[in-house]
């Protein structure tokens, strides 16, 4: 015979039923037994995944009086597989079955509704939520499985595989929150032709320029600081030489600081040909036809 348990509004099956004998209530048991296997094949439910108490056994059958006054609530632990409206008999297991892996309010079903998308791993199965608890805040899209940090190379709150073009940079890191950004945080930096940020620029991309990570030192950068050297240098020594010369060669010290001037281009172009090249030098005629397009030559 089946006892109130604590904290719910079952009642003793026998108050719910006209009395009958012994021999009577015996059958009504053995005949729920059977609605219970019959219903075990037609989920395709092995046995094993029902809940075991009381020394191996299934949890007690609960026959309930079907209306609005009295409820069946399954024992801590486990949970509502399926009632039978018909015998009113109640299952509860400690694991949904593959067919019915998730947990929405409390009872096992194929999926999660569109209020409920999102799940976390139980030890019954997959439980349904509005959203990701804080301590699980990540969700993989498509999914919606809540994790407490992306998987691999994932990011944003989405953990999606690229950002998205309003904000194209994924930030990797320590001191903001792996997310996208429309730019890279403050005291980040960039990789170079990528929308990657990093807290510091990682061995393979060792210079650090203008907050951007290169592999090497940038072309266009050298191009500019041989062109602006060479041009600081000759300037010098134009005006050291006007001053000693005097104002005489006023307009040849003009013309040999212009011919200085192209030289340093001339050397700029020069250098980043060498580079592009992996070391070779480009052909002298090369070098000539593209500095004359833009007037330096």
């Amino acid at each position: 015979m089946l006892q109130e348990e604590k904290g719910t509004r079952l009642q003793n099956p026998m108050e719910l039923m006209e009395p009958v004998d012994d021999k009577s209530f015996d059958e009504l048991i053995a005949e729920l037994k059977q609605n219970e296997a019959k219903l075990d094949s037609e989920l395709g439910i092995e046995k094993s995944t029902q809940a075991k108490v009381n020394g191996g056994e299934s949890p007690p059958i609960a026959i309930t009086q079907y209306n609005d006054t009295y409820q069946q609530t399954c024992p801590n632990g486990t949970v509502l597989l399926y009632t039978n409206e018909t015998t009113q008999t109640t299952f509860c297991v400690y694991n949904c079955p593959s067919n019915l892996p998730f947990i929405n309010d409390g009872q096992c079903v194929k999926r999660c509704g569109k209020e409920w998308r999102f799940y976390i791993e139980v030890d019954a199965g997959h439980r349904c939520l509005r959203q990701c608890p804080t301590n699980k805040k990540y969700y993989v899209t498509g999914v919606n499985k809540c994790t407490d940090e992306c998987p691999y190379d994932l990011i944003s709150k989405e953990c999606l595989e690229t950002c998205y073009p309003g904000k194209p940079f994924s930030y990797y890191g320590q001191f903001h929150d792996s997310d996208c950004y429309s730019k890279c945080p403050d005291e980040t930096v960039q990789i170079e032709n990528e929308y990657t940020c990093l807290d510091s620029c990682p061995p393979e991309h060792p210079v650090q320029l203008y907050g951007t990570c290169y592999s090497h030192f940038p072309t266009q950068i050298a191009v500019m600081l041989t062109a602006f050297t060479t041009f600081i240098i000759a300037t010098i020594i134009a005006v050291i030489a006007y001053k000693v010369k005097g104002h005489r060669n006023r307009q040849g010290l003009e013309a040999e600081l212009l011919n200085r001037l192209k030289e340093a281009v001339r050397l700029g172009f020069l250098s980043s040909a060498m580079r592009q090249d992996n070391g070779q030098q480009k052909t002298w005629g090369r070098f000539t036809r593209a500095t004359s397009r833009l007037g330096v030559c």
